[in-house]
């Protein structure tokens, strides 16, 4: 049976979503006073911007494997 879909591809999406989406929140919220900083750093920022294109990207994959998991 072929399967049209990549359900492989849309599996590993769904895991670094999954993964992806906690770590930028839990960085963005809890990462300055964790470390004690008064602001964001530049290195944060462009960590925080990194893994919201991750969340971005890979949302829709995501869904779509979630979707077909429920259908089938």
């Amino acid at each position: 049976m072929t399967n049209r879909y990549n359900e492989p591809l849309y599996q590993i999406a769904a895991i670094l979503f999954v993964v992806s989406l906690p770590l930028t929140a839990g960085l963005a919220f809890l990462g300055p006073r964790v470390l004690g900083l008064g602001a964001i750093p530049g290195w944060m920022m462009a960590t925080l911007l990194a893994l919201g294109l991750v969340c971005v990207v890979t949302g829709p994959l995501a869904w779509r494997w979630f979707w077909l998991r429920s259908e089938g």
